[in-house]
């Protein structure tokens, strides 16, 4: 008698969150004879997954993006690039 093929595992669950290639920038104020650039890139493509159940912590030096990448996943700013799934519904 041969063997059964061995189950395969179940696939993985959806996460409950998903920020993907979310790129966000804000426009610099500048002055009369600033030539500078007109807007700074806060997050750069940045990719998230979190599943049910899951804490993350978000760490990184002073202006890196953290707080940017929170109120992008609530919606609360704009995004230039990038999508934000809940429960594998797009929320952007």
């Amino acid at each position: 008698m041969a063997d059964a093929p061995p189950a395969s595992p179940p696939p993985p669950p959806k996460p409950l969150l998903e920020l993907c290639a979310v790129t966000v920038r804000y426009a610099l104020r500048r002055g009369m004879f600033d030539a500078g650039p007109k807007e700074r890139t806060a997050l750069d493509r940045a990719t998230v997954f979190v599943g049910a159940g899951e804490s993350v912590g978000v760490v990184g030096e002073s202006g890196s993006g953290k707080s940017t990448l929170a109120r992008a996943a609530m919606r609360l700013i704009p995004m230039q690039e990038g999508r934000v799934l809940l429960e594998g519904r797009d929320i952007s």
